[in-house]
């Protein structure tokens, strides 16, 4: 599943999907718009995309072994998105809890 989540950001939900999975699809990804050329009157322009990958967490201290909220994860992502930001650009983070 794919939505727009702010003015540029989308997030992609890919259930039974590793982050390991999921950095291989975000690689793809980076690499196509990073061959982008978009023609503009002014020549042509250069896109790149800082991607960020949480995997969803199951949360042993919960009954049944639920998982983290969504909210939990979406925040996740979103500061692995802005560490690949923070580092450059054009590069993808996965989120770590260390």
């Amino acid at each position: 599943m794919i939505g727009r989540y702010g003015g540029e950001e989308f997030v992609v939900i890919m259930p039974m999907t590793s982050a390991q999975q999921a950095y291989q699809l975000a690689e793809r990804i980076r690499a196509a718009v990073e061959s982008l050329r978009v023609p503009t009157q002014k020549g042509d322009v250069a896109v790149t995309v800082s991607l960020g990958i949480a995997e969803l967490l199951r949360l042993p201290y919960m009954p049944n072994g639920e998982a983290e909220s969504l909210d939990d994860l979406v925040r996740r992502a979103d500061e692995a998105m802005y560490a690949a930001k923070n580092s450059g650009r054009n590069r993808i983070i996965v989120f770590n809890r260390e």
